[in-house]
């Protein structure tokens, strides 16, 4: 049996957190597109990977219950952006707040 990612999301997350999951990762990527400039000139956090990447300084974990972000404690990201993504993740999420 073949499955679409965007299927196997749904059966995973349910189809709501796994709309909202991939919301919030189309934010995190327009965040890394609007600091290109930052990330071609840091130092690599990921020795094998140019030019350094949004992705290496943030993790996401799935408990069945709570699906969460942060900031890796090696990460070296600036304030503005950890931030941004932080106000991300409070606007795609806010429902779940309430």
């Amino acid at each position: 049996m073949i499955y679409n990612i965007e299927d196997f999301r749904k059966m995973i997350y349910g189809k709501e957190l796994a709309l909202q999951i991939q919301r919030f990762r189309e934010g995190l990527k327009t965040i890394e597109k609007s600091h290109v400039n930052y990330f071609m000139t840091t130092p690599l956090l990921r020795r094998e990977h140019k030019p350094n990447q949004l992705r290496f300084h943030y993790t996401t974990y799935y408990n069945g219950k709570v699906y969460g972000f942060g900031i890796l404690n090696d990460s070296d990201l600036r304030g503005d952006i950890i931030l941004e993504c932080l106000m991300l993740f409070v606007e795609v999420f806010k429902s779940k707040f309430k």
